[in-house]
């Protein structure tokens, strides 16, 4: 509603005397999703408001509504909350949703619940979806879980999905080890992208391009590609 909107913008110039007025206005908006989402924008000033963002965020009945009213929770919410909101995500039924649910949550949860959330991206059906949330996941996940998830990559039938969930751990092949094999199966699946997706993912593998294949690898890699892009700009 155009007040909710209102409340969200002012909410982030209001003088701290001025919240408590602003809070009860917030609370007698009907709507749940436009209630929830001004209680998320003052809530970055009153973090005792959280609590009650998140739950009236539960009570949201649109799915997309309130898929992306936690994200934008997620962003804010202190640590006592995270369990509830991993919760909250698990019951969200369509695949697409929750998994951009959990890609905001790969950057918020601490260690100790992000064996949770992998297994939560391992029972995802869609490989689409599923590729979307591992990719992220994989960039926060310590070291004890890594090699677990970078398993899952081998369960993918689709190459551009295996490829896209390929991208998230790029930057950490080095500590993944990866021998020749690996590597090069790992390249040919990235070839299922297009050209400015694998020149985009380039720089995040080029320590490992070196370690296996020598200093000038990177060089000689450099200078074919300058080639194709001569004959097929």
């Amino acid at each position: 509603s155009d007040r909710a909107r209102a409340l969200r913008e002012l909410a982030k110039q209001l003088p701290e005397e001025l919240l408590p007025e602003a809070l009860e206005v917030t609370r007698q908006i009907s709507s749940e999703s436009d209630r929830a989402r001004a209680l998320s924008e003052l809530a970055k000033q009153l973090p005792q408001l959280l609590a009650e963002a998140l739950e009236v965020t539960q009570r949201i009945n649109s799915e997309l509504v309130r898929a992306g009213a936690l994200r934008e929770l997620a962003r804010h919410l202190l640590p006592e909350h995270l369990p509830e909101v991993l919760e909250v995500t698990r019951q969200i039924g369509s695949e697409w949703h929750r998994a951009n649910v959990l890609r905001v949550l790969a950057k918020q949860l601490p260690e100790e619940l992000l064996l949770e959330l992998l297994e939560m991206t391992r029972q995802i059906s869609s490989e689409s979806n599923r590729a979307i949330a591992l990719s992220e996941l994989a960039q926060h996940l310590p070291p004890e879980l890594l090699q677990d998830a970078f398993n899952l990559i081998r369960l993918f039938e689709d190459n551009y999905h295996s490829a896209s969930a390929w991208q998230g751990f790029l930057s950490r092949l080095e500590e993944l080890q990866v021998n020749v094999a690996g590597f090069a199966k790992g390249l040919d699946t990235l070839a299922h992208k297009d050209r400015k997706d694998f020149l985009r993912s380039l720089p995040h593998f080029a320590d490992t391009l070196t370690r296996l294949g020598g200093k000038n690898t990177l060089m000689l890699c450099l200078e074919a590609m300058r080639e194709v892009c001569a004959q097929w700009p």
